[in-house]
Order: structure tokens, then sequence, then C-alpha cells
């Protein structure tokens, strides 16, 4: 229909979700490919997270040869435009020593890397204050970054970190990944007890975003991720917000502490990251009440 869109392969790469035709050659292999637990009367069984899903054994490599494949496999679909990967793990060091994965997940991940043929997009849950160093080794050969949880502190930040910290780092995260013409994949929310407490919240999130706006930053917000709710929770498209005149940035950012600053040809940005308070100075006006601002 637009061809234009991106098509990602969702695969998790740490929990066994249901509903693949993959799992078929998963199932007979469960015991030996999954992660287990031994109680303390000393009988083994499968760990089931959440007490539903099998995670992965990355120390089997017929496991990994099993995930590999399989994503593989689906982006050779010429409508599969590329691979995102969810639970993409925390890197404690070097993606890479002398050459060589630094762990079984590692290795995983790369042979993913190496066999995606050229032009299929590589990306990701990765980027995140809450992980070493924002995750962000993975950029070396990752395209882009969804990022979400952007307010999470960091648990073993020292000294301790609140909420503003964790949104600072967030933001610096996403400019320094479209500084290297990578994209970012900006996911937000509002509370969607009615259309307009949704609306009405809009600013801060979107202010953030057109802080740290280049070329390939995308932007989502919405009220639930669950097409089957509301159309007005999930599809925010038609919000004023969305549909009047941005025009280029002027300069880039500026910060004075926890204050943001930032101005666009019709529009000039100011986010607090300590109070969560936004304003967005637009110069036009809708003029005939169609949600447009001409």
């Amino acid at each position: 229909v637009d061809p234009t869109t991106k098509n990602l392969f969702y695969w998790n790469s740490y929990i066994h979700y249901g509903g693949y035709a993959a799992n078929d050659l998963y199932e007979p292999h469960a015991w030996d490919w999954s992660n287990r637990i031994t109680d303390t009367n000393g009988n083994e069984s499968i760990y089931l997270l959440r007490d539903l899903y099998y995670t992965y054994n990355y120390a089997i490599p017929e496991m990994r040869d099993w995930w590999v494949d399989t994503a593989l496999d689906m982006v050779s679909n010429s409508v599969i435009d590329g691979v995102f990967l969810d639970k993409v793990h925390e890197i404690d060091g070097e993606l890479f020593v002398d050459g060589v994965p630094s762990s079984d997940y590692l290795s995983m991940v790369a042979a993913l890397e190496e066999g995606l043929p050229e032009g299929k997009l590589h990306t990701g849950n990765t980027l995140r204050n809450e992980r070493n160093n924002g995750n962000r080794a993975y950029m070396e050969f990752m395209e882009g970054s969804y990022l979400e949880r952007w307010t999470m502190p960091d648990p073993d930040s020292m000294p301790v970190q609140g909420t503003a910290d964790a949104t600072a780092v967030s933001l610096q995260l996403m400019r320094e990944a479209l500084a290297k013409g990578k994209f970012i994949m900006f996911k937000t929310d509002g509370d969607n007890t009615s259309q307009e407490t949704l609306a009405t919240a809009v600013d801060y999130p979107l202010a953030l975003f057109l802080i740290v706006a280049e070329t390939n930053a995308y932007f989502a917000y919405q009220g639930s991720v669950d097409a089957e709710h509301d159309d007005w929770m999930w599809d925010t498209s038609d919000l004023p917000e969305f549909n009047r005149p941005l025009g280029p940035p002027l300069g880039g950012p500026g910060r004075d502490d926890t204050s943001y600053t930032r101005s666009y040809e019709h529009v000039v940005v100011r986010a607090d990251i300590s109070t969560g308070g936004a304003l967005l100075a637009w110069d036009s006006v809708d003029t005939d009440d169609d949600g447009r601002h001409d």
C-alpha cells in the first residue's frame, strides 16, 4: 500500500513467545534449548518467565542457529524490511574481544547481523538509560533503536539517579545516535482515561522529541499500543499538534540545567525535565477550526 513504510519482523532475543510457525522446530528441543531451574528437592524443570514463557539458553549452539535461521528466513521475504529485536541484553564490556563475540548471546546476535542481506535493517529495543553505558555499543552494527522507558533511572547508578537524570541521559542517547546517522523511534504515551486527557498531555513528550529531532527521528504518542482499543487511544494522528506546520530547526537544542529549548521555523520549544512541563509556542492559529493551523 505504501512502499515507504518499513515492515520489521519482531523477534524476542530472550523470551520464547508463541504464535510463530518456527516454534514447531523448537518445541521438540524445549528441554535442552530453554533455561532450567532446580527446586529445593533437586527436581529440575524448565524455567517459565511469568509462569508462561520459556527463555532461551544461549549456551546451546543449535538453539542459537534456530533463532538466527528463523529471523533470516523471515527477512528473505521481500515485504519484510528488517528485524526488530526485543529484550536486547545489557553489555558489561566490549561486544567483541579480539574479533570474537564476548558472550554466547552476542555470538547469536552477531551471526544474525552477518547473515542479514544487504539493505535489510537491524534494530531493536536497544538504547536505554538503565543499561550499562546506555547499550551504546550495539550501535556499532545496528541501524537504530526503539526507545522506551526513557524516564527509568539506572538502579546501579552512583550517585542515585532520579527521573530527570534518566530523561537527560535518554535525550543524550538519542542525539548521539541521530548524529551518527542512526534512526530513533521515540515511544511515548499519555493518560488514556479520556480522549481529552490524552490530547492534553502530548506537549511534554512532543517537546522532548523536538528537542532531539533530526533526520531519521520518529515519534509515537499513544494511550495504548493495542489496536483493538478505541482508535483515539492508539491512532493519535488527528491531534492538532501533529497537523501544524513545523519547518526546519533553526539550530540545535540549548540546555540550562534541567531546562531545554529549541527553535524551529514555526515553533519555539521549551521543556523542563524536572517538572515535566513544556511550552510549544506555535506561530500559527487554526483559522477555520479544522484541526490544521495555517
